[in-house]
């Protein structure tokens, strides 16, 4: 038996509410069977079971599915429910910028049409993930957007399968998560799988990437680019980060006003902005939803520090391309102030771990040779793999200190934090650079205005 209603299915227990079908997959590495009993006290409508997990007594006189596969039960009704949904549906994908895109695009379609509108919560792009989102969608939703993430080969044959896009956005194509596609040729041919879609009518792809824009030519779909060159259907003319982006569509110029500053803020506007053109909203739309956005949480996410310095917080996750993009906009904005740059390792980069910690090490000492000199800028390095970062060069060594844990990075900020101005923290998530928040920011919630 499975439940008639399948609004109402839920796979995570903390979400659960009177009336929905639990199906307690496991997530996060946690298998939720054990807390089928307290969900039965919630007043389900019911729930499923994997084939092989011994009911409690007390909930065998509730309504319930015995299933092989929870997983591909779930991906299955998904995919009927899909059918059901009359949706122009977006999925975002590429190596670094998927969540940025998606809230962007968010904003502009609730400003249009809020009743009307879905997109994904934070970064909720794993399978399970996606297929509860499709599952629980009103059909009074028109227009959906999805952030699609992948870590292994073939991981977006499922989701697009019951996600069915007509549009797919490609941003970029980087380093995130070689390490468990095993190789770079694994992760772009992943990556560029998601243009063979069949239910895809427009791919919107960075076109300044030549391996994307060469895999939407041969593809055979409709396809529009975005990115500074000249040959792009969507082309930046603003050649720096600021207040506003200029736009050549169809030879017709557009600017629009930003509210967020935020590293790569152009080309992540320029994408969400080709599908706001696609799907025909109105320009007054596009402009008051991106006045709307204010960046994404922990995403060079700026705040009060105690000390009264600026501390920057761009640690929720952390790739060589993401990594790059947030130090380039620092530089942008760092104006001379003295500043403690907090970089954790960047994981799951496989045999290259080394060389991308070494390369983000050279483009520190390029583009702060004066802060360098000048010695207006140290570095805190927590990590094994953060280790290599000093070893680009002498003279960035010489303003390192690294540390092996975040644990033992607390005592270090606590003592020196009064000497800078501005702080800076990027890493991968594990790495757990927000426990440094706790001292350095008097109110995790205390945020200084994004607004530029």
């Amino acid at each position: 038996m499975i439940p008639t209603s399948l609004e109402r299915i839920q796979t995570d227990f903390n979400l659960l509410t009177e009336g929905d079908w639990f199906v307690p997959v496991t997530l996060k590495g946690v298998d939720q069977h054990f807390l089928l009993e307290k969900a039965v006290r919630k007043n389900i409508s019911g729930f499923s079971y994997a084939t092989g997990y011994e009911l409690p007594a007390s909930v065998k006189g509730v309504v319930s599915s015995e299933q092989k596969d929870l997983r591909q039960m779930l991906f299955a009704l998904a995919t009927r429910r899909r059918h059901e949904l009359d949706i122009h549906s977006a999925v975002i994908t590429g190596s670094a910028g998927k969540t940025t895109v998606k809230e962007i695009l968010g904003h502009i379609l609730t400003v249009w049409n809020k009743e009307s509108t879905h997109f994904s919560v934070a970064n909720q792009n794993t399978k399970v993930a996606l297929a509860t989102q499709i599952l629980r969608l009103p059909k009074t939703v028109k227009h959906a957007v999805f952030e699609v993430g992948a870590r292994r080969t073939d991981d977006f044959e499922i989701p697009l399968g019951f996600l069915q896009p007509t549009v797919a956005v490609l941003l970029n194509i980087g380093a995130a998560h070689v390490g468990e596609f095993g190789s770079k040729a694994a992760l772009i041919q992943e990556k560029l799988s998601v243009l063979k879609s069949e239910s895809l009518k427009i791919a919107v792809v960075n076109g300044d990437q030549d391996e994307i824009l060469n895999a939407a030519r041969r593809s055979g779909k409709s396809y529009k680019s975005f990115g500074y060159a000249a040959h792009n259907d969507v082309q930046i003319l603003t050649d720096t980060e600021c207040d506003s982006i200029t736009l050549r569509i169809a030879q017709k110029i557009y600017s629009f006003k930003l509210a967020a500053d935020m590293p790569n803020i152009q080309m992540n506007m320029a994408a969400a902005i080709a599908v706001a053109f696609y799907w025909d909203i109105p320009l007054e739309i596009i402009q008051e939803g991106l006045s709307s956005f204010h960046g994404v949480n922990r995403r060079f996410e700026k705040r009060q520090g105690i000390m009264g310095q600026e501390v920057i917080d761009d640690a929720f996750n952390a790739s060589p391309e993401s990594m790059c993009l947030g130090l380039k906009r620092l530089s942008e904005i760092q104006n001379q102030r003295r500043t403690l740059l907090i970089l954790g390792s960047m994981l799951e980069l496989g045999d290259d771990a080394i060389k991308e910690h070494i390369q983000v090490g050279e483009f520190i000492a390029s583009i702060f040779s004066d802060e360098i000199r000048h010695h207006r800028i140290n570095l805190l390095l927590i990590g094994e793999e953060a280790k290599a970062i000093a070893s680009s060069s002498v003279e960035l060594a010489q303003k390192c200190h690294w540390l092996p844990h975040v644990d033992e990075a607390l005592a270090y900020v606590q003592s020196h934090q009064d000497q800078y101005e501005l702080i800076y923290l990027k890493a991968s998530k594990s790495i757990n650079l927000i426990k440094l928040l706790d001292i350095l920011v008097a109110d995790s919630s205390d945020k200084l205005s994004s607004v530029r």
